[in-house]
């Protein structure tokens, strides 16, 4: 007998959380958002010290370039995320509409007639020469701007009151000088100075150089909105792309666990078989010898019959060859009659050969009659279309005549009628007396 051993095959234990839980920390690292609320810092031109910042946030904001800016991107917890790229993009078309508005407010100030509509979406000049109509035909419509937070309200207001003291400062400096209307051929970036006409005011040149800037603020503001922007996409990908294989790694290893606990069956199903067979082994040691007996026995006997088998297939030759040899002569027999039936073929062919002939010459012989035959049936179809054309023009000359009678035949009755009524006439009159006056009786 088998003694009893333990077994060597560990217990199952469920480390699906254990290999789970480092994927879904750097899963959720990669695609949690931010809950601290955003906080944006003042704008560069109101801070002594220009504004640094680090990793995407240093790469986003170098997009702006080095000089002066109207708006800047906040200090926020996490970047990535399409939340805060969101808010951003709204921050900047605030800051772009408030550009507008300042331009607007500094051309009306300024004695411009730029010719502006008061809606962002309608934001195109007549007049493409002068430099306020130039930036205002870079500037994006701002129909669907409406910030989505609280935060983004706060910083458009801190933005207005930013530009309102700015609009303050610049009026108190320069005063409340106007410019002749612009014109087509009136250039404010024309710094041209002729020695008959006057300089340049220096209101003007400020106006311009304010202008000149915010102008690249705009487009400095456009090239970050299209960063940003393609930036939002990419990211969408790549939260896409890695929610899939987060899906995909899960699904991995949940079936990598079930496929463990199936071999660990697996394995604690053929230690308990193992004694069995070892068991059954023995048992088929003992039926083997048996069998091999049994088998020694048949062998002997297989012997025999093989001996006995040998004889009657030795038999079974002879009894071949004979039926060859009567093959032999059988197929002799019918290559014979094959012959003679061939030769009986070949005069039935022959008798068919001349039967045809005389058929060709007989119908050969109904041809020539046949054309007889159509010749004299083309005659007779001539002759009756002479005979039908002939009766046709005698029966349109009796119809005629019968038409002619019918005529006469009603005029006759006519004339009958006429003269049965002279009659009638003529014998009242003669049953009357005489009268005097002829001219009276034919009035009767």
């Amino acid at each position: 007998m088998i003694s009893e051993r333990p077994s060597q095959i560990p217990v199952a234990v469920s480390k699906r959380s254990s290999l789970s839980l480092p994927l879904q920390t750097s899963t959720n690292g990669s695609t949690s958002r931010p809950t601290s609320p955003l906080t944006f810092t003042k704008p560069p031109f109101m801070q002594n010290t220009p504004y640094v910042g680090t990793g995407l946030a240093a790469r986003r904001h170098s997009l702006l370039g080095s000089g002066t800016k109207k708006t800047t991107f906040g200090d926020v917890d996490v970047l990535d995320d399409a939340t805060v790229l969101k808010a951003q993009i709204a921050i900047l078309q605030t800051s772009l509409f408030a550009s507008h508005q300042r331009i607007l407010e500094l051309s009306q100030s300024s004695g411009l007639n730029t010719s502006l509509s008061s809606s962002p979406g309608g934001m195109r000049s007549s007049l493409p020469g002068t430099p306020v109509n130039g930036l205002l035909g870079l500037l994006p419509d701002f129909e669907g701007l409406t910030p989505g937070s609280d935060s983004q309200n706060a910083s458009a207001l801190i933005e207005e009151d930013e530009l309102a003291s700015t609009s303050v400062e610049f009026d108190s400096v320069h005063g409340t000088r106007t410019i002749p209307h612009s014109s087509s051929s009136y250039d404010l970036r024309s710094r041209a100075i002729t020695p008959g006409k006057n300089g340049t005011p220096p209101a003007d040149k400020g106006i311009s150089r304010h202008l000149e800037r915010v102008k690249q603020e705009v487009r400095s503001c456009q090239r970050v909105i299209g960063s940003l922007t393609r930036q939002t996409e990419d990211q969408k990908d790549t939260r896409e792309r890695m929610r899939v294989e987060r899906e995909g790694l899960n699904n991995v290893i949940i079936r990598k666990d079930r496929l463990l606990q199936e071999v660990r069956e697996r394995a604690r199903a053929a230690e308990s078989s193992v004694s069995t067979h070892e068991s059954t082994r023995k048992a088929l040691e003992l039926s083997t010898k048996k069998s091999l007996a049994q088998m020694s026995a048949q062998l002997s006997e297989s012997q025999n019959n093989q001996a006995r088998a040998e004889r009657e297939a030795e038999n079974l030759r002879e009894g071949v060859r004979s039926l060859k040899e009567v093959w032999a002569r059988e197929m002799m027999a019918v290559r014979e009659e094959w012959k003679r039936g061939e030769e009986r073929g070949r005069r039935e062919r022959e008798e068919a050969r001349e039967t045809h002939l005389a058929l060709v010459k007989l119908v050969q012989s109904q041809s020539a009659e046949r054309a007889t035959i159509q010749s004299l049936a083309d005659i007779h179809a001539v002759q009756s279309a002479a005979a039908r054309a002939v009766f046709e023009e005698q029966i349109a000359e009796l119809r005629g005549q019968v038409e002619r009678g019918v005529r006469d035949i009603q005029e006759s009755r006519t004339i009958a009628g006429d003269l049965a009524g002279e009659l009638a006439r003529l014998r009242r009159l003669m049953r009357e007396p005489r009268r005097a006056d002829l001219e009276e009786a034919m009035t009767l």
